[in-house]
């Protein structure tokens, strides 16, 4: 249940959303931020608030709320690509579109570092994705880790869901 519905569902699902329609609408390149909105502004903030609620998760040792405040970060950008809607301003309102894209990328490039610790092989394949540097630091996660006009990859699907002939396959090898 968490690999379907928190890691393909919520944190594959917002990385694919965002590559594939940075790939496919903007030549694969990260748009540049132009007049930004309310909140275009307040949703790349949550990159630095989140941050802080997971470094000072990790601090004290709550790994399970460390990983959920990073999930969070996902959620956040999930509900604002969903609610800006790019598969309809790409039509009428390319500027909106690109800043969209902008913010959900850099969230993107945040949590490929920010889920470092848990999952450091998968995000390691997202930072290549991304073009990132593969030694980033932890203090250099911003809302400005990708530059306007970097390259990305839209790589494969992070996450695979796990069917239930899966689970029974496996299941029957414990018994057996």
């Amino acid at each position: 249940n968490k690999v379907n519905s928190e890691l393909a569902d919520v944190l594959g699902n917002f990385v694919y959303r965002t590559t594939s329609f940075t790939e496919n609408y903007f030549d694969g390149q990260v748009p540049e931020l132009t007049d930004p909105t309310d909140k275009d502004r307040q949703t790349l903030a949550k990159i630095a608030s989140q941050k802080e609620k997971i470094t000072a998760a990790y601090e004290d040792f709550k790994l399970r709320e460390a990983i959920a405040e990073t999930m969070n970060l996902a959620r956040i950008g999930n509900k604002y690509f969903t609610e800006m809607e790019p598969w309809q301003t790409r039509k009428d309102d390319r500027e909106t579109c690109g800043n969209t894209l902008h913010v959900c990328l850099q969230i993107t490039a945040a949590l490929s570092v920010l889920f470092d610790p848990i999952m450091p092989n998968k995000m390691a394949e997202l930072r290549s994705e991304l073009n990132i540097n593969a030694n980033i630091s932890w203090d250099s996660v911003s809302d400005a880790i990708l530059q306007s006009g970097t390259s990305i990859n839209k790589g494969a699907i992070l996450f695979e869901k796990i069917e239930d002939e899966q689970i029974e396959e496996q299941l029957n090898k414990l018994k057996e």
